[in-house]
């Protein structure tokens, strides 16, 4: 059975490890789509704000943000959002792209996303969540239109947008407590803080006898229950077939370890000499300003560089499993003591628009 539990460890490691060396090729053409798309949707953005349909134009800009970061989509979200009144959230808009365009080193667009902040902050409207000590039951949570406020965000000043909303509180064996909360829109400069003030919440009966808050745990639809294998079992002829087989799938690890940190390699000596076209070439000045062939250039080679950094990375799991798989299969430890499956182990794939690799569930 150890032998059988070993090798079954084994095929499982390299069948992963298999989907990892995949993911870096879906990963590339997964990005160059999204890019593509918050392209697309930046450009139907500005064709609404220039037709004066912002409310609409601002959904494009987000979403185009969504989809890809960038300054631009940032800054022209920000123009949008102020142009509906949503300060709170322009203001917001604009700090993000200050901080996007910092991270490029474009201090131009920098400068002028804080500038554009700084302004609006002065007519911002805001909104305190105050929780006395004689409030803050265990586990008490406050929700404002449904999402969650930090309990870092309790008693602190919170920019908000004009407009109605909820607010929520609720804690684990009391009754919720809820209220209505109006935001009217700026008339003038200067900022306005709105204050809603949590009152100690009421004791919620108890619904289940005796006083219970939790359902029995039950077994999981389809799922038998565990049974104990004996280890005693195993048959030791077939222990050196298994370990001959751990020993190969570890040099076939081995082998795709070294493989994906080549191209690693290769990767980055391709995203350096991108770069060192740019700017040897004059296409971008020591000021990080670029032309059009520029900009393709750095991208390029953030590009690579980025798919090294996948490529380091599988490549660094694929040698530590072939470094592991050999010492599972050591011929040496052939007389180590059989153990007990609790459960069979189930594999599965996971296959969706951010992953790709397996999941393996079970205990040993």
């Amino acid at each position: 059975m150890f032998a059988f539990a070993r090798l079954h460890t084994a095929i499982i490691v390299s069948a992963a490890l298999l989907c990892l060396l995949a993911t870096p090729r879906a990963f590339a053409q997964q990005a160059d789509d999204t890019t593509a798309a918050a392209e697309a949707l930046f450009e139907q953005g500005r064709q609404l704000m220039d037709a004066g349909q912002f409310a609409e134009a601002c959904e494009k800009f987000a979403a185009s943000n969504e989809a890809d970061a960038s300054v631009g989509a940032l800054l022209n979200l920000g123009a949008c959002q102020e142009r509906i009144g949503r300060l709170a959230s322009a203001w917001t808009s604009y700090r993000q792209a200050a901080t996007l365009a910092r991270r490029d080193k474009d201090r131009r667009r920098a400068n002028f996303a804080s500038k554009r902040a700084a302004e609006l902050e002065q007519q911002l409207s805001y909104l305190v969540i105050e929780v006395p000590d004689d409030s803050n039951a265990e586990g008490l949570r406050v929700l404002r239109d449904g999402n969650e406020v930090p309990a870092a965000l309790w008693n602190q000043r919170i920019p908000v947008d004009p407009g109605e909303f909820s607010v929520v509180v609720e804690a684990p064996g009391y009754r919720a407590w809820t209220t209505q909360v109006s935001i009217a829109p700026r008339a003038g400069g200067g900022s306005e803080v709105t204050r809603v003030s949590v009152p100690a919440l009421e004791a919620a009966p108890h619904d289940l006898p005796g006083g219970s808050t939790q359902a029995p745990q039950t077994a999981r639809p389809g799922q038998a229950p565990a049974a104990a294998v004996d280890g005693s079992a195993a048959n030791d002829e077939g222990l050196a077939s298994d370990m001959g087989t751990g020993r190969w799938l570890a040099l076939a690890n081995g082998a795709i370890g070294v493989a994906a940190v080549a191209g690693g390699v290769t990767l980055a000596l391709q995203s350096q000499s991108k770069q060192d076209e740019a700017f040897d070439s004059g296409f971008c000045n020591q000021d990080n300003v670029c032309d059009e062939r520029g900009v393709a250039l750095i991208d390029d080679s953030r590009s690579s560089a980025q798919l090294s950094y996948i490529f380091y990375g599988v490549g660094a799991a694929a040698l530590t499993a072939g470094v592991v798989l050999w010492i599972l299969s050591d011929p040496a430890e052939s007389d180590a003591p059989a153990f007990q499956v609790g459960e069979t182990a189930q594999l599965r794939s996971i296959v969706g628009p951010d992953v790709v690799g397996l999941e393996l569930t079970g205990s040993f």
